[in-house]
């Protein structure tokens, strides 16, 4: 993840506030207001090579639930609209992660040219990340924190027991940004920034945890959005168990799905050879010790095994991971390298923890439940055994007594929502084909699937058919039709 470019101050104003509560979730409306009551934002150069690009900031409640209290700084990129006589207006772009930062992704976002000419495209840093008030730890800590999955209550334990002492250094270190980085409280930014940037409605473009951000501010906000493209869907409605097991069920899917490519390409470096049966043996050796990466000849473990597999299949570079799992070798188990002195402690950026768990209640109380877990991720993935990425949200949860402040809830929208566009890959193995039908369903009929038959996540850039259609619908507000579907592109 790359870091915003220097950003420079903002002055401000007050803001109206309307709240109040709806069912168990607190909603806190900003109203416009008249110009007078607007925050202002004060343009600046971000970086003298970044061309038609500018950074402001705004001062921003902490807690939107009590404004008067504690503030921090969010920051935000502009790429003006290089045909400004065609302006639709502003398109607000998330990337994910989470902690992707926005300010850097406006200066290169990847659009198509209509979208860069006809829109004014910011970015922000969610709050926690980046330039917008960091979550800061001391790098000891983080460093000293393990999170390989356990094999026993000892070191279950263990792990709970670092979660509590780095959460506590976290917010001791970063104030009270760290309770609450959830994407609720990123939503309630956005429309600030709306209101600051003086538009009625404005786009949204999220990505992956992006499309989180984007289905908050939908529930909230849907009559100030123009139109919301979201693509590789988050579905925030499923318990730990169900985010363990569909998780591991689409990675699966997606191994599969590259030992087809591998047994009818002779170009696969494991061509002819049972792609599963490979994978079963390297995890075994690294179980025993006995696996390690000729790249580099550092010893892996099976989590690290699975966790770089896992990362060749969501770009997707079959051809890459081939190559690596043929590499592969096995030895005599390897020595453990001598213990390296510990460098200083510094206060480092680690913006993950808190969000994830700020966003989902992933608790698990015991060594046991989190055996059953596991178990049933191997039984949905009996080669992959896990998806590495939900299982490192759930271990860095395990031992949280915080409240969580957005907690799992399906999605729905208000009157005067637009038609929302959902893009997904069908066979994605970080946010599987699944999620994004459930949340179509549960927007109903302001939701548009389109769906790409291919693989990898982030649609939008594996194909000119998505591509086309999702700027088409960010320039017209024209969702594709039911059941359109774009073909499937062969990874490179």
């Amino acid at each position: 993840m790359t870091k915003s470019a220097r950003v420079l101050g903002a002055a401000i104003t007050g803001v109206m506030l309307v709240l109040w509560f709806v069912g168990p979730l607190q909603r806190t409306i900003i109203d416009t207001g008249t110009t007078s009551t607007k925050r202002v934002i004060k343009w600046d150069v971000c970086d003298e090579q970044a061309e038609n690009v500018q950074c402001g900031e705004l001062v921003l409640p902490v807690d939107w639930a009590h404004p008067d209290g504690q503030l921090f700084r969010m920051a935000f990129a502009r790429h003006r609209a290089t045909d400004p006589a065609h302006r639709i207006g502003t398109l607000l772009i998330n990337f994910g992660g989470p902690g992707v930062s926005g300010v850097s992704m406006t200066q290169d976002p990847g659009f198509g040219p209509d979208i860069a000419a006809r829109f004014d495209i910011v970015g922000f840093d969610p709050r926690g990340t980046n330039s917008s008030h960091p979550v800061l730890c001391r790098s000891t800590l983080v460093a000293d924190l393990s999170l390989e999955p356990p094999q026993d209550a000892a070191a279950f334990n263990a792990l709970a027991k670092g979660n509590q002492t780095l959460n506590a250094d976290c917010s001791r270190h970063t104030g009270a940004v760290f309770a609450l980085t959830d994407s609720t409280s990123v939503a309630h930014d956005m429309e600030a920034l709306r209101v600051a940037l003086g538009e009625e409605t404005v786009s949204y473009y999220g990505v992956s945890y992006g499309t989180l951000i984007g289905q908050e501010y939908a529930r909230m906000y849907g009559s100030h959005l123009r139109a919301m493209a979201l693509d590789s869907v988050l579905n925030h409605e499923v318990d730990v168990r169900a985010l363990m097991t569909q998780g591991a069920a689409a990675v699966e899917d997606s191994f599969n799905q590259f030992a087809g490519w591998c047994a009818r390409t002779p170009a696969c470096a494991l061509h002819e050879q049972p792609v599963g049966g490979v994978f079963d043996r390297f995890l075994a050796l690294a179980e025993q010790g006995r696996l390690h990466d000729p790249n580099t000849d550092a010893r892996l473990t099976a989590f690290q095994l699975i966790n770089h597999a896992y990362g060749s299949l969501a770009s997707p570079s079959w051809a890459e991971l081939a190559s690596w799992l043929a590499g592969l070798q096995d030895s005599q188990p390897v020595e453990a390298e001598a213990a390296q002195p510990s460098a200083p402690s510094t206060l480092i950026e680690n913006d993950l923890q808190s969000v994830i768990c700020a966003d989902w209640n992933l608790k698990v109380p015991d060594f046991t439940a989190w055996q059953n877990l596991q178990a049933a991720a191997r039984s949905a993935a009996p080669h992959m055994r896990m998806n590495p990425e939900m299982a490192d949200w759930v271990l860095r949860c395990i031992g949280s007594t915080a409240r969580t402040p957005n907690p799992q809830h399906p999605v729905s929208v208000p009157d005067g929502t637009p038609k929302v566009l959902l893009v997904n890959s069908q066979h994605d193995p970080v946010t599987n084909i699944g999620w994004a039908r459930r949340v179509r369903d549960q927007i109903g009929g302001r939701a548009t699937l389109l769906s790409y038959d291919g693989w990898g996540h982030e649609a939008y850039f594996r194909s000119s058919c998505v591509r086309d259609r999702v700027d088409a619908y960010l320039v017209e507000v024209a969702s594709p039709a039911p059941g359109v579907t774009c073909p499937a592109v062969d990874p490179e």
